[in-house]
């Protein structure tokens, strides 16, 4: 019972149904009843074993130990019916072993407890049994659906002493889920009353086994109605099942037929549903043993399910849904009917598996396949699990009067749901299709197809083809007048409809014989030959129309290059001659007839080329579409090669033939090559270009590929190195309009006559010297990115005048396909775009070729003006007009800015781009100047278009600003600090800090250059040296080199925030170091001593009277010196003098020791000699608090060494 709290009530009902006022009620709570310590075993677990007798409301468990207390219980819909509790394990004496019986409403056995449980469908049996008061095993079974009807005569015995009687038992077997429970799980008993059956000498007929047992083919809708079947009964024996007096004068009361569910593993026999009908098998309690009242019928049926739905889902399918229906215990399943007849019962399932007390769910839909044609109106009725019941007066007369029907109370039909199902199954198709010949007359013959609504009519067909239409009411065909030759036939059917079978097959093959025919057929007509499955193929397709024939023609032959490759039956005309080498072949045909006579004469052979496509190794075939220019390299040299140019159309160019060079280069269309025979082709995407070896006839193609570049254009400038960064875009597509794989593609631009600083080559390449990338994963545009260092580079690839003030007419802008593998070299197209890149005939000597027409030319007006525009403010919108000055349709792709300073440009009204110029017509675009910073401002407005002949689609666009006085700067003066040298492993790379000082007017910022060598003769490029922008000081750690120096110069400009002044440079020096060891100049007690730090390694000092010449050259500019010592606390003082001039006292005292420090400095020392000289002076400094009272009395000077500018 549920948790909760609930009233009870008592009334009393005798067997005349009547029943009495109910008592007071008591009150009583429920709470959540514990976990089962042990599981429910469903099915029983051995020994354990449970067989329900619901006919007689009737337990038998077996397989309990002697000490158990077993309790039984009924559950139906999860509530205890009834009970026996406290049961004592039995043991049947006619059996070895404990049998361990609980068996309950059964002589010798316990009663039902409150009330008899009407056993039925569904109920579930459970023990619980207990071993010294603790739950030992729970085991449970569900009593199975299966029902059974007396027996009936099929047919008696003949006679007395035959055995050829037959009977019949029906019954039906139905699971939980509405099918058919399996017939490996069911078994079907006829037990005789006292004695033997003759047929077996045993009580008892089993099927199968003695009889046979199958679900019935017809009246069978739902699938769960059984018939078990006994033949080669005596008389007596048919009597024995059926009751009555047989041949032999014996009368029989008939044997209890009987149905038995085998339960979920048939071979374990743990759990059994023995259905039984026969004499004595009343329901309810015990007589003389049990007295618990019956519990009352359930004659209440289920509601009436509502709400019925049907929904065509496809061509012969129909879904149902309804809304589910009640029941006073639960709905144990629904019946569907179709125009009122059961077509299927759908049962359910428990929430949880194993367990037949769990919640039971009934599907509420249902799906319906291959409904016939016609009308159909669709009910469902809700069924529960009740017994059936029959006449009688007490509720034990109705249940028993009941037994052998199936189980459930059945509810009123719901609402009917209307399908109209179209027809749309097809007849079977005929069989036992014949032909007849006789002369020239087929007959044909076949056997009735049927159909779900009716065949119409049929069709006859002759190697496939129809030849006559049939009605339904014939089976024969009669074909007149075939032609000689062997034919197959076929017949098909169909119905109202125009639903048809499929053909019969095989086909039935009649021959018909022909006279004797001496006449050859015709000419082949309509010869054709090419490349399959296009040019690029290496089969040939060859094709022709039919030729005639007095008979029929019955074949053809294929020649190529005048030997017949292949003979092709009739009606065939074509011939697909696969993987030839390459070469250039003929074809011809001719035809001949089944008494084999030949075409007198064949056509004109027709020229097929199957080339190398891709070419060979080490071959490798350029286009050039700009310049409608072909080289092909790697050929044999000085050999006659021609080229051919093929567009997808067909149109053909041929050119005159030419010899290849020494290297094996031959070309059409450029200097020391071949002529465009007549007209030189407008070179285009999706092209096939060809060279041809005229001698072998061997060929090689590639196909132009759909590679574009536009002009560079500058992005950024790097305001310290004048440099920047330089983008192309371009497009890049296969001829489905996708990507061509990036490793396929590069992009390049190739200076004009000089080479790029970046890498001192005329071509910059992406990827390599620059990035190329789609734009996006799915986009056919690419971006190649360059960043140079020098604004001369800049210039140099976009074109323009660069900020050192050299002009450069700008770089030609290439997208190559390096072909489908570009590791092997043989195949390329280089899409050219620059100034002087034209197509058309090249004006070769002796060429007389002209431009093909119709094609898309492109012209440009004059570069616009614009007058002078301040930062920030816009110009007048100018007009650059393009017209289309040739004879087809132009596509314009895009009209952009391009070159030095695009971002100082914009465009406007833009007319051009996406259009279409008709011939002669004209589309402009606005372009405005809108300066960024100050001076002149360079860019193009180009085009992308498909115009033959030209790719120099570019309108120059110059433009300033207001001029304005530009900032200066002084030169940049240096000065060797007070520091400390960096000493390195390699002494010539050890560095000094120098100080760099300079000013300016008019600037927000400056910019500082260095250019360095080896001596000032031999400088360098200058390079950026990073400084805060608005510095006009830095220190720089300049390396001093070997003793000959190393040579420096310095500049630096002033800018504002629009423009830059002049480079303002300061004097080219010499840096110059001489270490203690290489100075001469030492009188004096000088000690020479190794330091760690030292620059060299070593020093030389002295304590006491000494000097030191250290510096004695000429300086060739305005120069510098310094003295590098060592500071410590027993360094003393020195002096110092410059040309013998004002002496100048140096304290070296410190409280550690600092090698290498530059302890004395003399900036502008005037172009001349000079001489620099350290003077010990003896004496320790004043800042040193320490004694000094013993070795150098702290009076100690070092020389490590002198550093010149000079």
């Amino acid at each position: 019972v549920p948790p909760g709290t609930y009233t009870y009530t008592v009334d009393a009902g005798d067997a005349a149904g009547n029943r009495s006022v109910q008592s007071p009620g008591a009150d009583a709570t429920t709470t959540a009843a514990p976990a089962p310590v042990v599981p429910v075993n469903e099915p029983p677990a051995s020994p354990v074993s449970i067989i329900s007798f619901p006919s007689r409301d009737f337990v038998s468990p077996a397989g309990f130990e002697p000490t158990d207390l077993v309790n039984i219980f009924v559950i139906r819909s999860g509530k205890v019916i009834s009970s026996a509790t406290g049961q004592v394990p039995q043991d049947d004496e006619r059996t070895p072993g404990f049998d361990g019986l609980v068996e309950v409403n059964h002589p010798g056995g316990g009663c039902w407890e409150g009330i008899t449980p009407e056993l039925r469908a569904g109920d579930v049996v459970r023990t619980v049994a207990y071993s010294g008061g603790v739950v030992r095993t729970i085991d449970q079974t569900r009593t199975s659906d299966v029902t059974a009807t007396k027996v009936s005569i099929v047919k008696p015995a003949t006679t007395a002493t035959s055995r050829d009687g037959v009977v019949e038992i029906h019954g039906t077997a139905v699971g939980p889920d509405g099918k058919p429970i399996a017939l490996a799980n069911v078994e079907q008993r006829l037990v005789a009353n006292r004695d033997a059956f003759d047929l077996t000498a045993k009580r008892t007929l089993r099927a199968p086994g003695s009889g046979t047992m199958t679900y019935d083919t017809t009246g069978n809708p739902t699938g769960e109605k059984w018939t078990a079947t006994y033949s080669g009964l005596s008389s007596d024996d048919v009597y024995r099942a059926a009751g009555g007096t047989s041949l032999t004068g014996r009368t029989f009361a008939g044997a209890e037929s009987r149905v038995l569910w085998l339960g979920a593993n048939p071979l374990s026999g743990q759990e059994l549903t023995i259905f039984e009908l026969g004499l004595g098998n009343a329901p309810g309690p015990v007589a003389g043993l049990c007295t618990a009242p019956l519990e009352r019928p359930d004659s209440a049926a289920p509601s009436t399910p509502t709400g019925l739905t049907a929904t065509q889902t496809g061509a012969s399918d129909v879904a149902l849904s309804w809304t589910a229906s009640t029941d006073d215990w639960y709905v144990a399943g629904y019946q569907v009917l179709d125009n009122g007849v059961p077509i299927a019962r759908i049962g359910g399932s428990f929430g949880t598996a194993g367990d037949s007390t769990s919640t039971f769910t009934v599907p509420t839909s249902y799906a319906l396949t291959n409904v016939a044609a016609g009308a159909h109106s669709f009910t469902v009725e809700a069924l529960d699990n009740a017994s059936p019941l029959g006449p009688g007066a007490t509720d034990v007369e109705k249940v028993g009067a009941g037994i052998g029907n199936p189980y459930g109370n059945l509810s009123a039909p719901s609402n009917a749901a209307a399908v109209t199902q179209q027809d749309v199954t097809k007849p079977t198709v005929p069989g036992g299709v014949s032909v007849k010949v006789t002369g020239s007359d087929v007959a044909v013959t076949w056997t009735a197809s049927t159909d779900d609504v009716g065949v119409t009519g049929y069709r006859v067909y002759r190697d496939g083809v129809q030849v006559a239409d049939v009605a339904a009411t014939a089976t024969s065909y009669t074909d007149t007048g075939v032609a000689p030759g062997t034919y197959g036939y076929t017949v098909d059917a169909t119905d109202a409809a125009a639903n048809r079978s499929a053909q019969s097959a095989p086909p039935a093959t009649a021959t018909v014989t022909p006279a004797p025919d001496t006449t050859p057929p015709s000419e082949v007509p309509g010869l054709k030959a090419g490349n399959d499955p296009d040019i690029h193929g290496s089969n040939v397709l060859v094709q022709w129309s039919a030729a005639t024939d007095a008979v029929g023609v019955s074949g053809y032959g294929v020649y190529r290059n005048g030997t017949k490759v292949a003979d092709v039956n009739a009606p065939s005309l074509s011939y697909l001659d696969v993987n030839l080498p390459a070469g250039t072949y003929a074809y011809t045909v001719d035809a001949v007839d089944s008494a084999g006579n030949r075409s007198l004469t064949k056509p004109a052979p027709v020229s097929v080329v199957v080339a190398n496509d891709p070419p060979a190794a080490g071959h490798d075939i350029i286009g050039f579409p700009a310049r409608d220019f072909i080289s092909a390299t790697g050929y044999r040299p000085n050999t006659p090669y021609t080229f051919a140019l093929i567009h997808p159309d067909g149109t053909t160019f041929a050119s005159t033939t030419v010899s290849s060079d020494a290297t094996g280069t031959v070309e059409v269309n450029h200097p020391g090559g071949a002529c465009w025979v007549g007209r030189t082709p407008n070179m285009r995407p999706g092209d096939v270009i060809r060279v041809t070896d005229p001698a072998t006839g061997v060929a090689e193609q590639t196909t132009v590929s759909d590679v574009t570049a536009e002009r560079p254009f500058v992005t950024a400038v790097d305001p310290v190195t004048g440099g920047g960064t330089v983008e192309v875009h371009g497009t890049a597509q296969d001829a489905a309009g996708k990507q061509l794989p990036l490793g396929q593609v590069e992009q390049r631009l190739i200076a004009n006559r000089d080479a790029f600083d970046l890498n001192g080559r005329r071509t910059l390449r992406a990827p390599g010297d620059g990035t190329l990338a789609y734009d996006s994963a799915t986009s056919v545009r690419w971006t190649a990115r360059y960043t140079v260092q020098t604004p001369n580079d800049l210039a140099r690839a976009v074109g323009g005048t660069s900020t050192s003030g050299q002009a450069f007419v700008g770089a030609e802008s290439r997208a190559l396909w390096l072909g489908r593998t570009p590791l092997a070299a043989n195949e390329q197209t280089i899409f050219e775009n620059g100034a002087g890149v034209v197509g058309g005939p090249a004006g070769l000597p002796g060429c007389t070729d002209v431009a093909e027409t119709p094609a898309p030319g492109a012209a440009l007006s004059a570069a616009p003006t614009f007058a002078d525009t301040a930062v920030g403010s816009t110009s007048a919108a100018q007009s650059v007009t393009l017209t289309n000055n040739g004879t087809a349709p132009l596509t314009v792709s895009k009209a952009y800015l391009a070159g030095l300073n695009p971002g100082d440009f914009v465009k406007g009204v833009d007319n051009a781009t996406g259009a279409t110029v008709a011939p002669g017509a004209s589309v402009t675009v606005q372009v405005s100047f809108k300066p960024a910073a100050t001076g002149v401002r360079q860019a193009y407005l180009a085009f992308a278009d498909d115009a033959a002949n030209t790719t120099d689609q570019a309108v120059v666009l110059s433009a300033q600003t207001p001029v304005a006085a530009a900032p200066t700067a002084t030169a940049p003066v240096q000065s060797l600090a007070g520091s400390t040298l960096t000493v390195k492993p390699v002494l010539a790379d050890s560095t000094i800090p120098v100080d760099l000082r300079w000013s300016g007017n008019g600037a927000s910022r400056y910019e500082l250059q260095m250019a360095t060598g080896n001596g000032p003769s031999t400088l360098g490029a200058f390079t950026a040296v990073p400084i805060p922008s608005t510095a006009t000081s830095t220190t720089v750690g300049l390396r001093m080199g070997s003793t000959t120096g190393v040579g420096y110069q310095f500049q630096v400009r002033a800018c504002n925030a629009t423009t830059c002044g002049a480079w303002a440079t300061g004097p080219k020096f010499t840096l110059v170091a001489a270490d203690d060891s290489a100075i001469t100049g030492f009188k004096g007690t000088w000690t020479a001593e190794n330091l760690t730090g030292a620059y060299g390694g070593g020093v030389r000092w002295a304590a006491g009277s000494a000097t030191a010449t250290i510096v004695q050259t000429s300086f060739t500019v305005s120069g510098n010196a310094a003295w590098v010592s060592t500071l410590g606390p027993d360094r003393g003082l020195a002096q110092v003098q410059v040309d013998g001039g004002t002496p100048q006292v140096v304290d070296l005292y410190a409280t550690t020791v600092q090698p290498a420090r530059v302890v004395w400095a003399r900036d502008a020392l005037p172009v001349g000699s000079h001489t620099v000289t350290v003077t010990v002076l003896g004496k320790k400094s004043t800042l040193n608090p320490a004694a000094c009272s013993t070795g150098t009395k702290c009076a100690r000077v070092d020389v490590d060494a002198a550093v010149m500018i000079r």
